[in-house]
């Protein structure tokens, strides 16, 4: 029996995905009838529908979703504490012993390829795409679509599976550790000093990773000091969810609490404080739409500029999130509708990014300059994400509207 929708985009995440996952066929087909397309949609940490249905084994919605709805067979994704990186519907499939959906996604196309050679440590795979692709040891697999970007490496997909051998060949034939800092905060992460070591001896930075590991570990305290590293407590965060922050991040449907965090604030919490990726409990706030939190930490001084580790405001999230009331609330408090992130990118280009033509609206009627270009000379519509998004479901022409 298939639940009825509301209409709200959360209809994918608690309704279309759990029916996937659950093998519920006759209830995936009455969703694949929504025009809104579910089965392109992207969920967190890059699950679709195919990909959720092909964990669970459930062969016919699979079949189902490939056959006669063009899914992506290749859309990698994850639960973080499963496998920690996004991997493919086959490889998903194939490390939860689903033989079945594993082969037959296996017969179209969408078996063995190198990045789940690296996980899975398949030497002879590995080696021969290194001799036949020269590069392919330093090429990022990279995505992007409407919620979140995606850059992972190949060193990544070693480390993550627990492949020393293979971080070493990848190393020999090029990788470059340093490509992003994510590579050494994976073997950081996942407690493999001696992964650690080799990519600190071809001239990793451990700084950059933002991991306490770095700092409270003395095993990997030494690591660094040995290659030249001086790690100090300002070169990492706090932890991961301060406490403050993570009363406003409305996790797991939890609610608009301003007393939860009035009694923070009151215990000398700082409102200002950031968690791993440089945001605060007002960005936070935005984010969940939490206005009246979002009133008590502006009271209390909360820095309404306040800038993530990629430069972006509360403002981008409210806009990307499609907060409006939150766009409203900031923008009478002061935040600028022209801030500029480290990609010299606005909020408009987070409202675009989110597919949120109110938010879009709201910012314009705020002021905002619709058509800015960020620091490649590009406008938010040119993006690669709403080009696909415009031919594929004319989303582009209803977010101008």
């Amino acid at each position: 029996m298939a639940h009825e929708l509301t209409g709200k985009a959360s209809d994918f995440l608690r309704i279309v995905l759990p029916a996937c996952s659950s093998g519920k066929l006759e209830a995936v087909k009455t969703y694949l009838k929504d025009e809104r397309e579910f089965v392109h949609w992207i969920g967190p940490h890059g699950r679709t529908m195919l990909w959720e249905a092909a964990r669970k084994g459930k062969l016919d919605v699979v079949k189902l979703l490939a056959e006669s709805h063009g899914a992506d067979l290749s859309a990698i994704g994850c639960y973080f504490r499963e496998t920690r990186i996004e991997v493919s519907p086959w490889l998903i499939a194939t490390l939860n012993g689903r033989s079945s959906s594993a082969g037959y996604l296996a017969s179209k196309g969408a078996g063995m390829d190198f990045r789940s050679a690296c996980y899975l440590g398949d030497e002879a795979y590995v080696d021969a795409s290194i001799r036949d692709e020269p590069g392919v040891a330093d090429r990022a697999y990279v995505r992007e679509h409407r919620w979140n970007g995606y850059e992972v490496w190949p060193l990544q997909y070693a480390i993550v599976g627990g492949q020393r051998t293979i971080v070493k060949r990848l190393l020999d034939a090029g990788a470059n550790p340093s490509a992003s800092p994510k590579i050494l905060f994976d073997a950081i992460a996942t407690v493999q000093p001696d992964v650690a070591e080799m990519l600190l001896a071809v001239g990793a930075d451990p700084r950059p990773t933002k991991h306490r590991g770095w700092f409270e570990n003395p095993t990997f305290n030494a690591l660094a000091r040995r290659y030249g590293h001086d790690i100090r407590e300002v070169d990492v965060p706090p932890e991961k969810w301060p406490e403050i922050v993570d009363a406003c991040r409305g996790n797991h449907n939890a609610p608009d609490d301003p007393q939860r965090v009035a009694g923070l604030i009151k215990q000398g919490h700082d409102v200002d404080v950031r968690d791993y990726k440089g945001k605060t409990a007002l960005h936070r706030a935005s984010q969940a739409g939490f206005l009246k939190t979002s009133k008590l930490l502006l009271e209390h001084g909360a820095n309404i500029e306040a800038r993530s580790y990629e430069g972006e405001t509360p403002l981008f999230d409210a806009a990307f999130y499609g907060r409006i009331e939150q766009i409203e609330l900031l923008v009478a408090h002061g935040a600028d509708v022209e801030a500029r992130s480290d990609d010299e990118e606005t909020p408009v280009f987070a409202a675009v990014r989110g597919g949120r033509a109110a938010s879009l609206k709201k910012l314009c009627e705020l002021g905002a300059e619709l058509h800015p270009v960020n620091a490649k000379g590009k406008s938010a519509w040119e993006s690669p994400v709403v080009r696909r998004r415009s031919a594929s479901r004319k989303s582009g022409e209803r977010l101008r509207a």
